[in-house]
């Protein structure tokens, strides 16, 4: 749930993305304890790539628009 408040996004469309990724690689990002998701140590290394790739993309588009405004 707390990803998906922090994507604005609903659960179910966060969960579904989440498996087809897992199904895609072949790998299982977490592991499903109860009620309980657990990152797996892969998962927890995609995670930090996924937040230095969203740094990034944020970084460039404030760079874009700076371009935009001054011409």
């Amino acid at each position: 749930m707390q990803a998906a408040d922090e994507l604005h996004l609903a659960q179910p469309g966060v969960t579904a993305q989440i498996r087809s990724l897992e199904e895609s690689a072949g790998i299982a990002l977490f592991d499903h304890i109860d009620q309980d998701a657990i990152l797996e140590p892969v998962g927890a290394t995609l995670l930090q790539y996924a937040r230095k790739i969203y740094t990034i993309a944020n970084e460039l588009m404030i760079l874009i628009v700076s371009f935009c405004i001054r011409r």
